[in-house]
């Protein structure tokens, strides 16, 4: 609304008056623009690199499969360096007894030096005379006889007499050890079962992460001289998709899908089968806690 008092203009008639002016007008912008949905990206959020979360995430899965593996080898390792599972006794009052000592580990000292002439497992028991027992024991792949004589005494390893054996020292001498038959142990062996089963899956399980592990950081490095060489020049672009995140330059897109652990599920069982061991079962339970011992002495 304009307004001027005619004292002040000759020409002032036309200034008491509405006036509205329509118009349009153009604006010329040479500057290069994103486009909008990068440029939205790029103010909501910094940018990381999936295939750097994708490293980092697997790399600590595996660190947390051989924490796991440490605990499940310490528990098997437990079991086996155990002795209350265990009896040992003298082999002729064994004999005399008539216990059941096939699958027992058999052991031979000389009284003399204390030396073990011999150690394995009662594989066959025969009695060839009224006063003679043969035994035949296994070692590994070899295997060997035992051979006790008595009225008078006499001990043979293979063909070679042990003749520092006598009366006197033949309960500390010719010693044999079992197994106690106990729900107990028919328990603990079922549970350590199922733990070297968990064992050998977890370093399966290990290995193909390791593998994995590998490629995705040569990726990953071949990604990063990638950005810096284009690092100017390039434009990154964010888009979340059901939990697939993609990136690249502009109109590029390279998509990496995200490590999805874990790895592994382990469950602690719930029921142990307590079914008294087989002797087969007796025989490798003996075998590897030779083992285990063998393993802890050579630390």
């Amino acid at each position: 609304h304009h307004f001027l008092s005619p004292e002040l203009s000759n020409n002032a008639k036309n200034f008491n008056q509405y006036d509205l002016t329509l118009g349009l007008g153009f604006a010329f912008d040479t500057q290069q623009r994103a486009p909008r949905r990068t440029r939205i990206a790029a103010a909501s959020k910094p940018y990381t690199d999936p295939l750097a979360e994708q490293v980092h995430s697997l790399k600590a899965e595996i660190e947390t499969m051989k924490e796991k593996r440490t605990e499940i080898q310490a528990i098997i390792e437990a079991f086996y360096i155990r002795s209350d599972f265990q009896t040992t006794t003298d082999l002729i009052s064994a004999l005399d007894r008539g216990l059941p000592i096939e699958g027992s580990e058999v052991s031979v000292i000389d009284p003399l030096t204390r030396e073990v002439k011999i150690k394995g497992m009662v594989a066959t028991i025969q009695k060839t005379g009224r006063n003679t027992t043969v035994l035949t024991l296994k070692q590994n792949q070899w295997q060997t006889t035992l051979t006790v004589a008595r009225n008078p005494l006499l001990v043979t390893v293979g063909g070679d007499a042990v003749r520092s054996i006598t009366m006197a020292n033949v309960d500390t001498s010719l010693l044999i050890t079992t197994i106690k038959e106990s729900e107990e142990f028919a328990k603990e062996l079922a549970k350590v079962k199922y733990y070297e089963g968990r064992l050998g899956e977890l370093n399966q399980q290990i290995k193909q992460a390791q593998d994995e592990f590998r490629e995705l950081s040569k990726q990953y490095e071949e990604r990063r001289k990638e950005i810096a060489v284009n690092a100017p020049n390039t434009t990154i672009i964010y888009e979340q998709d059901f939990g697939r995140r993609n990136f690249g330059q502009f109109n590029d897109f390279h998509p990496y899908q995200f490590y999805n652990p874990p790895y592994y599920q382990y469950v602690a069982p719930v029921v142990i089968n307590s079914t008294p061991p087989s002797p087969e079962q007796r025989e490798q339970y003996i075998e590897r806690k030779k083992e285990y011992i063998k393993n802890l002495k050579n630390r």
